[in-house]
């Protein structure tokens, strides 16, 4: 299973997805993909988001929570876009993280949560997709991960 490693280049945290792979050796990490770089932000409040969507609502609260505004169908902080139509996370056109509620806010994240299917196990499946939220740093209600798990 792929997991997101933060790396220190010339001081600053970058983000990288990589999965454990058995060598000779033992288990190295083999790096799949870039992520972007990790921006930490500050908790300034809590907001309430109606939106009909589910995943788009907590993300938007969570965004909102973290300072930012809402500008053209877009939410903006400090140079950081986010877009929730393609749920992507960029600065100047490029992937960027945010470690948000001890998780990692991206594209990459929200992707899997919106990307996710059911399979015949739904103990199996309500773990897998909470963990995900939680790798996200989306903390879902119990009501909101219900609903949008019955929406899959």
């Amino acid at each position: 299973m792929a997991f997101i490693r933060i790396k220190q280049i010339n001081g600053a945290p970058y983000a990288y997805l990589v999965e454990s792979v058995k060598t000779k050796k033992g288990p190295r990490q083999k790096v799949k993909g870039y992520l972007g770089r990790v921006h930490e932000l500050e908790k300034v409040g809590n907001f309430e988001i109606e939106h009909e969507n589910v995943l788009v609502k907590l993300t938007l609260q969570v965004l909102a929570g973290h300072g930012f505004k809402e500008n053209e169908s877009r939410w903006k902080l400090n140079g950081l876009i986010f877009n929730p139509k393609s749920m992507e996370l960029k600065q100047k056109k490029k992937n960027v993280i945010i470690g948000v509620n001890e998780g990692h806010f991206c594209g990459f994240t929200l992707k899997r949560i919106k990307d996710f299917k059911k399979t015949a196990d739904p103990v199996q499946d309500g773990r897998r997709l909470a963990k995900y939220f939680l790798e996200a740093g989306l903390p879902v209600q119990e009501r909101d991960f219900v609903e949008y798990y019955q929406k899959l």
